[in-house]
């Protein structure tokens, strides 16, 4: 039905253009395709122009919700003048498929009211998800099972009463909440070749499915790769497997030892081995604010989860523990706050703190051993209504806990820093070099060792006209972002979660002669992007 909603909406529109030709758009419809959730905001621009005799302005726009936020100017619209509406999407919270309706409402000659109306659509998926729906094949592996469910008795049904069963149904929950999504194996293995599977095969679908759905995980959340069945001479059984390739829940067992740490435990000193995979095994808890002097969400499912996993895994070892605290607010100005910024990065940080403190000694963890390392920051660009539309600043509102062993990485794996030049202002940036993978050799290395790494991202560009974008500036700023893409996606890639990376620092620079005044190798060199390590 929304589909056909969006045709005829479509339909009706491009009906009334041909009535009556005003305000005419390029399109009415963009299809965001699959887009991850940890991402944040996506953003398209619709372009319309006036193609009557008469000036026209746009006196309100609508969106169908909150998530949806339209940047449009204004000012009056001229015969034959050509405008830009720009429109962005925040998926956060809101996983599985969209459609969006935008009302743009054009006034004009003694105040006749035109309305207009656009659409965007897609699917919000995780990270991880989005690899699987596009590598499929690639993750249906039994060295990738998490966790399965063995039924050694094989009929028609699968036994839903089995306490192994709701085991599985338990951890494919847990895997859903923190991952977003779940995949899903299913297995038959008999020995007859002309074994009719479909019933089992169906009925197995049929009932993980629905008791998934009422753990409330979203069917689109659900995952099942194509089954498989296996001919078997011995065993008959069917296995259902939780398949995960880059999980960050369960640790590889074979890791190397990167520190033996010595502790008291009753009275008396014991040494306690701590390797990578038990680094990365820490749970990280990320949470989004809107703005404002707001605590940390307890009664959140994200927050329940982490808390759980971390207060299990540190219970008896507090004291080999450190809780980084990262508070972040952006440049973004509210008008009902009376406090700065960093006045309320660093109140939300304190708050946040004491408030998991407090949850901590409820559940038995001796605060008093652990340590806390807090750090408040402002990022992003700077206030700009006519580039960044607000929604876009709250990518930079946020509350991150990386809970870490105290462990310190002395050796040195790969390059400290890593720079681009760009010949222009559209050229994309190369990540297919030796120093670039170097760079990431040596961030891989941090987080599998100390369980985190800092980084200071820097993005310059020079004085000379570019089209593609509003200013100089965010020109700088899409250099960053691009970077910071890349670096994200090649830690995927290696099964590191990018979570624990953490960006200290965002400068953007527009630097060098002025326009026409110096030569392309004076403007070259204030043309890039680059990143350093933080100690």
């Amino acid at each position: 039905m929304k589909y056909l909603f969006t045709f005829i909406t479509s339909f009706i529109f491009i009906i009334s253009i041909a009535q009556e030709k005003s305000t005419v758009f390029n399109r009415v419809l963009h299809d965001f395709g699959l887009i991850e959730e940890e991402r944040g905001m996506v953003i398209t621009e619709f372009k319309f122009s006036n193609q009557s005799k008469e000036k026209f302005k746009i006196v309100d726009s609508k969106s169908s919700c909150n998530c949806t936020v339209i940047g449009v100017s204004n000012q009056e619209i001229k015969k034959g003048d050509t405008l830009t509406a720009t429109v962005s999407y925040d998926p956060t919270g809101l996983p599985g498929r969209f459609n969006k309706s935008i009302e743009l409402t054009f006034e004009g000659k003694k105040g006749r009211r035109i309305k207009r109306y656009l659409t965007i659509k897609g699917v919000t998926v995780s990270l991880t998800a989005k690899n699987l729906l596009l590598k499929t094949d690639s993750l249906q592996k039994e060295i990738n099972v998490i966790y399965s469910y063995r039924q050694n008795k094989i009929g028609k049904k699968i036994d839903v009463k089995n306490e192994d069963y709701i085991a599985l149904i338990k951890k494919a929950t847990q895997l859903a909440l923190m991952h977003k999504s779940v995949r899903i194996l299913i297995t038959i293995y008999n020995k007859e070749a002309d074994y009719a599977f479909e019933k089992l095969l169906k009925d197995s679908y049929n009932k993980i499915n629905k008791d998934l759905i009422n753990e409330g995980i979203p069917e689109q959340n659900i995952i099942f790769l194509d089954p498989k069945v296996e001919l078997s001479s011995q065993d008959e059984y069917l296995q259902v497997a939780l398949i995960n390739k880059d999980s960050y829940v369960t640790p590889k067992l074979n890791e190397d030892v990167i520190a033996q740490v010595s502790t008291y435990r009753d009275g008396k000193e014991k040494t306690i081995s701590i390797n990578s995979a038990q680094q990365n095994a820490l749970p990280i808890y990320f949470q989004y604010f809107r703005g404002g002097l707001r605590d940390i969400d307890t009664a959140s499912s994200n927050f329940k989860l982490f808390f759980n996993e971390l207060t299990e895994q540190i219970k008896d070892k507090e004291d080999l523990v450190e809780l980084l605290i990262v508070s972040s607010a952006s440049n973004w100005v509210y008008s009902s706050d009376k406090f700065d910024n960093q006045y309320i990065a660093t109140l939300r940080g304190d708050k946040s703190t004491e408030t998991l403190k407090k949850q901590l000694k409820i559940a038995g963890i001796d605060v008093e051993k652990l340590s806390f390392s807090k750090n408040t920051k402002i990022i992003g660009p700077k206030m700009n209504k006519r580039n960044y539309v607000p929604y876009f600043y709250r990518k930079f509102q946020y509350l991150k806990i990386i809970p870490v062993y105290k462990v310190d990485a002395k050796d040195v794996r790969g390059a400290s820093g890593f720079i681009h030049y760009y010949k222009s202002s559209v050229e994309a940036l190369e990540t297919n070099t030796k120093p670039f993978y170097s760079f990431i050799n040596q961030i891989e290395y941090l987080i599998k060792t100390q369980g985190f790494a800092k980084i200071k991202l820097e993005g310059s560009s020079s004085h000379t006209i570019i089209k593609t974008y509003h200013s100089n500036e965010k020109l700088a700023y899409v250099r960053i972002e691009d970077l910071k893409e890349n670096i994200e996606k090649a830690l995927y890639k290696r099964g590191v979660n990018p979570q624990r990376l953490e960006v200290i620092e965002e400068i953007v620079l527009v630097q060098g002669p002025a326009y026409g005044k110096g030569s392309p190798e004076e403007y070259k060199k204030v043309q890039y992007v680059k990143a350093l390590l933080v100690d």
